[in-house]
């Protein structure tokens, strides 16, 4: 598989979600997703971070303390490593809205562990989410699209 990383990564999704769901496509738009039917017809869409190495990476204008979660909204953290390494990809699913909430969370530990004074740097620029963080984050992936 070569090309970009985020259509390796949306390509390892749609991979893990054959025989699993009713029908799995790219979404259109902007940001890297996926549409999802379920087998009980419910439609879901995932948004796609992938990464080759290191912490996945997203937007600090995402983070909503106050997001509630919604059972079809989601976001796959997706680990391919870099093009020909013997790296078997890795897929996590959790709910959207507790990725958002967990984006603020580090970005106010982060605004407050630099003393910033201006509240406007919390929401410019990219916030890095790490393996450990999305571990904490997942949750079952057959769970989440049934």
């Amino acid at each position: 598989m070569t090309g970009d990383v985020a259509a390796r990564g949306r390509a390892v999704l749609l991979d893990r979600l054959r025989g699993k769901v009713a029908e799995a496509r790219v979404a259109e738009g902007r940001s890297s997703a996926v549409r999802v039917r379920t087998q009980s017809g419910r439609s879901v869409h995932i948004k796609v971070s992938t990464k080759t190495a290191g912490t996945w990476q997203t937007t600090k204008s995402l983070r909503n303390g106050r997001a509630d979660r919604d059972p079809t909204r989601l976001w796959a953290f997706v680990s391919v490593g870099k093009v020909g390494d013997p790296v078997k990809p890795t897929v996590f699913l959790a709910y959207e809205a507790d990725v958002f909430r967990d984006i603020d969370r580090d970005v106010q530990e982060w605004f407050e562990r630099n003393r910033h004074n201006d509240p406007s740097v919390k929401d410019f620029g990219h916030a890095a989410i790490s393996e450990k963080r999305v571990l904490r984050l997942a949750q079952p992936f057959d769970e989440l699209i049934t």
